[in-house]
């Protein structure tokens, strides 16, 4: 009997999601971690590049409809594992 594939939480959001809800969230998370509105702060800026990365995917409209009936493996690719101590 093989696994069965589960969809996390973000998965199963995107579901009840519509294209503007999306582009509407991205835009206020954008606006407030703009690197310009938070100088000498690098994790704003880190979680800006997180946002604008994640608004790649799913404010695609076919990256998002591959990620609602495949997952993310779809889009990312199998899973690659790390040995423990491997550098």
């Amino acid at each position: 009997m093989g696994m069965k594939y589960r969809r996390n939480p973000i998965e199963e959001s995107l579901q009840r999601l519509s294209a503007d809800d999306i582009q509407k969230a991205y835009r206020k998370l954008a606006k407030k971690l703009h690197p310009d509105l938070n100088p000498g702060r690098p994790e704003a800026e880190e979680k800006f590049k997180e946002v604008a990365s994640a608004y790649d995917l799913v404010g695609n409209e076919e990256k998002r409809k591959t990620l609602q009936t495949q997952g993310l493996r779809a889009i990312r690719g199998p899973v690659q594992r790390r040995c423990r101590g491997a550098t």
